[in-house]
């Protein structure tokens, strides 16, 4: 498997900071491209996402940094350890 360089999000427009830049698909910084049609690339390419989309009931996030997935789980883990090794504790604040 070959090493993909990626690059900073793309600027103006919220579809546009989500994606990641591959050298693949340095096109996609063209302001041709619709919204909607970097939604498309995006499904027919996920390495093109740059922060995980969560939904669940207790609402949608857009999940960078990764622990913020935690206050949309119904019984979330009290801590744990990141790819990187840091250490998250977390606890529930209540709206």
């Amino acid at each position: 498997m070959s090493a993909v360089r990626i690059r900073p999000p793309l600027p103006n427009s919220p579809i546009k900071s989500m994606i990641c830049m591959v050298d693949e698909f340095s096109d996609l910084a063209n302001p041709i491209w619709s919204d909607d049609q970097l939604l498309d690339f995006i499904v027919k390419h996920p390495i093109l996402m740059n922060r995980p989309v969560v939904a669940t009931p207790r609402g949608t996030v857009l999940c960078r940094p990764s622990e913020l997935v935690l206050d949309l789980l119904e019984n979330p883990v009290a801590s744990f350890t990141k790819e990187d090794g840091e250490q998250i504790k977390y606890e529930r604040k209540e709206r």
